[in-house]
């Protein structure tokens, strides 16, 4: 009797788990249409032509190795509009900031140059990877502590202080590349420095 029952089990046992790998494994014209029918939508939302995000306190950092020397640039914003538009093949994204600050580490070392940037606001251009700064005030900085932000920064100990209305900063040949606009700026180098004449 037990012979039986345990024939009987396996059997239907095998007999579900069949009908179960068969549903699964066979693709019947219900399912053919679901997945029609998904795919149109999500083939419908790549078709749009644009996007819009909104974020707040942004920060972005980037690397980039020149002359066999990492510089670490810090870009943070109060807040950022990205806009994303669709062309044949590619997009474009537009990034409004505002209120930035954009830190530019040109050394690896315990101690090194800062270059220091604030700007009313800003356009991030991707895929042309450029940004444009609008209203720069701009701080040179020697021998800073590793860790900074603007609260350890004290633009009074800048041995470079400058005025820009505009600047343009993109990245070309993996070099980084700055250029301003109405540019006006002093110079006063720390005690410790001499100059020649």
């Amino acid at each position: 009797m037990l012979k039986k029952t345990f024939f009987y089990s396996l059997t239907f046992l095998v007999l579900l788990i069949s009908l179960i790998i068969i549903n699964l494994l066979i693709i019947n014209k219900k399912d053919y249409e679901e997945f029609k029918k998904v795919t149109a939508l999500n083939s419908s939302e790549i078709k749009s032509k644009n996007a819009y995000q909104e974020r707040k306190n942004v920060k972005k950092d980037l690397y980039i190795v020149d002359s066999l020397e990492r510089k670490h640039f810090i870009i943070t914003s109060k807040s950022s509009e990205i806009y994303l538009d669709k062309m044949p093949k590619k997009y474009n994204v537009k990034e409004k900031l505002s209120d930035i600050e954009f830190h530019l580490l040109d050394s690896d070392k315990l101690l090194s140059a800062v270059k220091y940037l604030q700007a009313k606001d800003g356009v991030y251009y991707f895929p042309e990877h450029e940004m444009v700064l609008n209203d720069v005030n701009i701080f040179f900085f020697q021998n800073v502590s590793k860790k900074i932000d603007s609260q350890n920064l004290d633009v009074n100990d800048a041995f470079f202080k400058g005025k820009s209305s505009k600047i343009t900063f993109s990245i070309f040949d993996k070099k980084p590349k700055m250029i301003s606009e109405d540019f006006k700026g002093k110079f006063s180098p720390p005690k410790s420095v001499i100059c020649e004449k």
